[in-house]
C-alpha cells in the first residue's frame, strides 16, 4: 500500500512483491564468505561527510514528523556525538527524520558509491527503517532494513555503480535489476549491512539529490534509534562472481546461515518426520471436514474441486465436499498488477489482450495499469470481494 503521505511528496510505503528471501536471507550478513573477495578496507573510504552530528544543535534542515531528535554521545562512530531519534510510532503510521539541504546534493562528480551511516538501536524491539532518496526530477528510490536491538553497525545504499544497471540500459523500466531480481546479494564482501531495496527509481538523478528520509512504518510499538556520520563512500571492487550459487540444491540461500536452515538430506528428513508427528498428534476441530471445511456452516454443492462461490451474496472459499473454509497466504506475489483494484473491471474490449503464444513475464513488461481510453468504462463487478 502506499503512505497516506504520498500526496505531500513523502516517501511510498510498503508495496509487496515476490522476494529474493532465499537471496538476501531477511538482511542477514554473510557467514560464508564469497568467492574472489575479502572483506574490504574500502568501505572506510569517504568521499564526502553530509552530516557528523558534531555541532551544539541539531542540522537546521532536519525535518521530523512525528518524532523528537535530540544529540548524544551513545553510540557516537566519528567523534562524540550521534542524533538519537524517538519515533512516536505506536500512534501514527508514519514517523520520519527527513534531511532536506537548502541547495540539492551535487554528487555527479563520484562514480561507483554509496550513501552510508551507522545506526544503533537501543530500544527493546528490532526497528525496521525505510530509506526514501529523492532527486530533483521526483525521483524516489525505496529502500529498507531491520536494525536489530545493539549498538552501532554501518549501513549502506548504493548510489551509482556495480549493480544498478537496468536491463539493456533502459532506463523506463525502475523495477528491475539487470539480474531480473527485485533486490541483489552484496556485491562485495564486509561486515557492512546492505539496505535491500524495494521500488523506484534505481539510477537517480545525481545531479540533484533533493532530500533523505528515514522512516518507521506501521509499527505497533515507538522505536528509537541512532544514526551518525551519514556520508557517501566508495564502493569497493565489485565481486563479479556475486549472483553464482547463490541458491542451494534445497532452494535455500546458499550463502548466508539461519535458523531452521537445511544441510542435509538427513536434516530434511528429520524436519520432515518432526513435522508429521507433531501434525497426527494433534486434534481435528470438531466442526471441521477432512479438508477442514466448517461442517457447522452451509453445505454446497460437492464438487470434487475446491471453488470459490457466492454464499448469500458474498464470496466463500469451498473445498471438494462443498464446505465453506477460510485460508491464508501469500498475498500479491509480483509488482506487476500493482493498480488493480479487487471488485471493479473494464470495458475488455478497450484493452489490449495477451495471446495464447506471449510468455513475456508480467514484471518484465513494467507496471500493467489500464489505458485510459478504458478507464470511463470502470464498473463494479463485485461489492464483496472474497
Amino acid at each position: 500500500m502506499r503512505s497516506p503521505l504520498a500526496l505531500r511528496h513523502l516517501p511510498k510505503a510498503l508495496l509487496l512483491a515476490l522476494s529474493p528471501a532465499v537471496l538476501v536471507a531477511c538482511n542477514q550478513t554473510s557467514t560464508t564468505p564469497q568467492a574472489a573477495t575479502e572483506p574490504s578496507k574500502a568501505l572506510e573510504e569517504t568521499l564526502q561527510i553530509l552530516y557528523s552530528f558534531e555541532g551544539k544543535d541539531i542540522p537546521t534542515d532536519a525535518e521530523l514528523i512525528w518524532a523528537q531528535a535530540s544529540l548524544t554521545q551513545a553510540d557516537a562512530s566519528e567523534g562524540v556525538q550521534a542524533l538519537k531519534i524517538k519515533m512516536d510510532s505506536a500512534a501514527n503510521a508514519y514517523t520520519a527524520v527527513t534531511f532536506r539541504p537548502d541547495t540539492p546534493w551535487d554528487w555527479s562528480e563520484f562514480q561507483d558509491f554509496s550513501l552510508a551511516m551507522e545506526m544503533a538501536n537501543r530500544g527493546e524491539v528490532s526497528t525496521q527503517i525505510y530509506l526514501d532518496i529523492e532527486d530533483i526530477d521526483n525521483n524516489v528510490y525505496t529502500r529498507t532494513v531491520n536494525v536489530p536491538v545493539g549498538g552501532k553497525k554501518t549501513y549502506y545504499a548504493k548510489m551509482n555503480g556495480h549493480d544498478l544497471a537496468t536491463p539493456n540500459g533502459d532506463e523506463n523500466i525502475e523495477l528491475n535489476f539487470a539480474s531480473g531480481l527485485r533486490s541483489n546479494p552484496v556485491t562485495w564482501e564486509s561486515d557492512s549491512i546492505q539496505f535491500v531495496s524495494m521500488w523506484g527509481k534505481k539510477n537517480l538523478n545525481l545531479n540533484g539529490i533533493r532530500r533523505i528520509t528515514f522512516s518507521v512504518q506501521t509499527a505497533l510499538r515507538d522505536k528509537e534509534i541512532t544514526i551518525d556520520n551519514l556520508r557517501l563512500i566508495a564502493n569497493p571492487p565489485q565481486n563479479e562472481a556475486f549472483l553464482n550459487k547463490i541458491v542451494d540444491k534445497f532452494g535455500q540461500n546458499a550463502k548466508d546461515d539461519f535458523v531452521g536452515k537445511i544441510h542435509s538430506e538427513e536434516e530434511m528428513h528429520a524436519q520432515r518426520d518432526a513435522e508429521l508427528k507433531t501434525l497426527s498428534g494433534g486434534k481435528k476441530l470438531s466442526d471441521r471436514s477432512r479438508f477442514s471445511g466448517w461442517t457447522a456452516g452451509p453445505k454446497l454443492e460437492a464438487t470434487g474441486f475446491f471453488r470459490t462461490e457466492k454464499v448469500d451474496g458474498k464470496w466463500a472459499l469451498v473445498t471438494p465436499d462443498g464446505y465453506l473454509y477460510f485460508a491464508t497466504g501469500i498475498d500479491i506475489i509480483r509488482l506487476s498488477n500493482s493498480t488493480t483494484m479487487t471488485g471493479y473491471d473494464f470495458d475488455q474490449s478497450l484493452i489490449q489482450q495477451r495471446s495464447a503464444d506471449d510468455t513475456t513475464p508480467e514484471d518484465s513488461m513494467g507496471l500493467n495499469t489500464v489505458p485510459m481510453r478504458a478507464v470511463p468504462s470502470r464498473h463494479v463487478t463485485s461489492k464483496n470481494p472474497c
